[in-house]
């Protein structure tokens, strides 16, 4: 070996214990860096779930609202003397009288037990669709009021929302009582919510079929939720009531569907059949 590279070696074993001693001063700090920058992901992460699930629930309690206000006041009419003593022609003015003021109802129509239209404020009376007679059975046998899911109005084939009470001659239904709602008061409802930046809020019914959309609801509504997004919803479903997923509370809803959508949750109400749904959307 000659003496140029003898003269080499001291320098460079004293250029590799000075990086070494560099990098096992900076590794520690370089893991810790590694770390906080999980646990801000994560914790950023978690805060922007939290956030979407009080969207979520916010939402839930205003259609909650929504539909309570409007079986209120059918019950109201339930009760009314002249459903209480049968006389149609009063109660055919009553509902011209209700429908000529400001409200989310498009029609009231009263039906017997059968499914038969008796008044109607729109002319010719028209017999119930498939789904409309399931409605009114349903609250004529459960004698409870009941929420239909999103359905077409017949004649004018608009697209609506019924709710219906049944009237009871003491335990017995005697009528079933049923308003039309526009899905467009809902979606005026979601925009009166304050919504996270860049988020999407629809609401579905128990088909999965969009009722009302935050945004681009001309598009949207009537439209069935994607076969991906269905078969999401339907690996989740479970009964109503403060549940956990993935180790964290979710709510879950009365009629059948429960899961955590995506990256954000369901919050579902409790009397509707109308289940909002909360999902990030960067466009």
């Amino acid at each position: 070996m000659d003496v140029h590279a003898r003269s080499m070696l001291p320098a460079m074993k004293i250029r590799s214990h000075l990086t070494l001693v560099v990098f096992g001063t900076h590794l520690p700090v370089l893991v810790l860096v590694a770390v906080l920058i999980v646990l801000y992901h994560a914790q950023m992460r978690r805060a922007t779930e939290v956030g979407f699930e009080d969207t979520a629930r916010a939402v839930s309690a205003r259609v909650d609202r929504e539909f309570e206000a409007s079986i209120g006041a059918l019950q109201v009419l339930a009760a009314s003397e002249a459903l209480r003593t049968g006389n149609l022609r009063e109660f055919d003015r009553v509902v011209r009288t209700v429908l000529a003021n400001p409200s989310h109802w498009t029609n009231l129509v009263l039906y017997d037990p059968t499914g038969r239209p008796l008044v109607s404020s729109l002319l010719p009376l028209a017999t119930p669709s498939r789904q409309d007679a399931e409605l009114l059975k349903r609250a004529a046998e459960s004698r409870t009021p009941a929420i239909s899911n999103l359905d077409q109005e017949r004649p004018s084939g608009k697209l609506l929302v019924s709710v219906a009470v049944p009237v009871l001659a003491g335990s017995a239904p005697r009528y079933v009582l049923a308003a039309s709602i526009d899905p467009a008061s809902l979606v005026e409802l979601l925009s009166q919510i304050p919504l996270p930046t860049g988020s999407v809020v629809s609401l579905m019914d128990r088909d999965y079929v969009i009722v009302a959309r935050s945004r681009a609801a001309e598009q949207f509504v009537g439209q069935r939720a994607t076969s991906d997004f269905v078969a999401q919803a339907g690996r989740a479903r479970a009964p109503f009531g403060p549940g956990r997923r993935k180790g964290r509370p979710c709510m879950q809803p009365s009629t059948g569907l429960a899961f955590l959508g995506g990256p954000l949750p369901w919050a579902c109400p409790r009397r509707s059949s109308i289940v909002p749904f909360a999902r990030h959307c960067g466009s």
